[in-house]
């Protein structure tokens, strides 16, 4: 059984799969075939999240399933070498830490224990969730005869099941109105990602950046509305500020740009 295996082992297995994640996407990109990279990495999902399954069921497949796949997608629309090489270390690292997240999740470990972990793996999340909203803003650019509706669509049912999961590592059971939360905040984010995609010409690592950050500080407010002592305003007051003229920023810069 895997969970049973040792912690060393644990943790070169987890370094062995970020390494064959790194690899595949090296080889797809040496030998650009469109199939053989739906088959190879399409295989490789299929494997991850398998393994990923059997050890933490649902919650680790869905972590699993979404960061290899747009993890792979992302990868197809880079074009700029120190980007692609960047990416190559997300991707592995990425993935590394999913396989060891699944072990360390059956392990006796106390609260503290698991508290830096669990902010490793909402980083995993929001990466994923930024790369989805970069590849279907690069779909809508590359080829604008696609529904919009349908591309906001998917990128908000992935903010909202990221979201959620993210929820679900500090609430065990997840209680039941975090439901009402996530159908608002995929809905909210189907609006955001609309407008964004409609109105505003940005390009689509912008369009991801800009969408990515409202949605991490959405899910971070929720999830400190619900907690135990509720949003402490004035302490996440200049974290607001900061954001938003952070978030204005941007906007500006990438308009020169």
């Amino acid at each position: 059984c895997l969970s049973n295996m040792p912690a060393r082992l644990h943790q070169l297995i987890a370094i062995i799969a970020g390494i064959v994640a790194a690899s595949l996407l090296v080889g797809i990109s040496i030998f650009p075939s469109m199939i053989l990279a739906i088959a190879v990495w399409g295989s490789w999902m299929v494997l991850v999240t398998a393994v990923s399954y059997r050890l933490t069921r649902w919650s680790g497949a869905l972590l699993a399933a979404a960061f290899t796949l747009w993890s792979g997608l992302f990868f197809t629309i880079l074009d700029w070498s120190p980007a692609i090489i960047l990416w190559l270390g997300v991707t592995g690292i990425g993935t590394g830490v999913i396989v060891w997240w699944q072990f360390l999740r059956r392990a006796p470990l106390i609260s503290f224990q698991r508290k830096p972990w669990r902010r490793v793996v909402m980083m995993v999340w929001s990466v994923t969730v930024c790369a989805a909203f970069a590849v279907l803003a690069a779909w809508h650019i590359f080829f604008p005869t696609w529904p919009t509706i349908i591309l906001s669509l998917v990128g908000a049912v992935m903010a909202a099941l990221a979201g959620q999961q993210i929820w679900a590592m500090y609430q065990v059971p997840l209680p039941a109105v975090y439901w009402g939360w996530t159908a608002i905040l995929g809905l909210a984010m189907l609006e955001i990602i609309s407008v964004v995609y409609y109105f505003l010409p940005l390009g689509y690592f912008a369009s991801a950046l800009l969408l990515g950050w409202l949605w991490y500080v959405a899910q971070l407010l929720i999830r400190f509305y619900e907690s135990r002592t509720g949003i402490i305003w004035y302490r996440q007051r200049w974290f607001l500020v900061g954001n938003a003229i952070a978030i204005a920023a941007l906007l500006y810069i990438v308009r020169l740009v």
